[in-house]
């Protein structure tokens, strides 16, 4: 990995509900975890997403790079939760299968690391 996403985390309801949905495309190096998150959707997205599937330690188990606009995507057996990025996203902070990412533990925005 060679620039840790800035992550965002969708922690309720809610917000796990909207994920991207009607927003902005995010800056390259941002994403919105979203924990207990298998599998999206697109529906009603403007743009293309960047989407990366982790198990329950933070190790990327798929990588779905530009996901146009309604579509779904599961992440496999394996994938217990999701990081929507910008598409380009992936590719900007070299992200790969493996990485592992720090992700935070309370629903505030922190910096990945390996």
């Amino acid at each position: 990995m060679t620039s840790p996403p800035c992550i965002s985390v969708a922690s309720g309801f809610w917000q796990r509900l909207k994920g991207l949905m009607w927003s902005r495309p995010l800056p390259l190096a941002q994403g919105l975890w979203i924990p207990r998150c298998a599998s999206v959707h697109t529906l009603w997205m403007r743009y293309p997403l960047d989407v990366v599937y982790l198990d329950a330690c933070g190790a990327v188990v798929k990588l779905v790079p530009g996901l146009q606009p309604w579509r779904l995507s599961w992440g496999g057996s394996a994938a217990t939760q999701t990081l929507e990025m910008t598409a380009g996203g992936i590719a900007h902070c070299g992200l790969a299968l493996g990485d592992r990412l720090c992700l935070p533990s309370k629903p505030e925005q922190q910096h990945a690391k390996r």
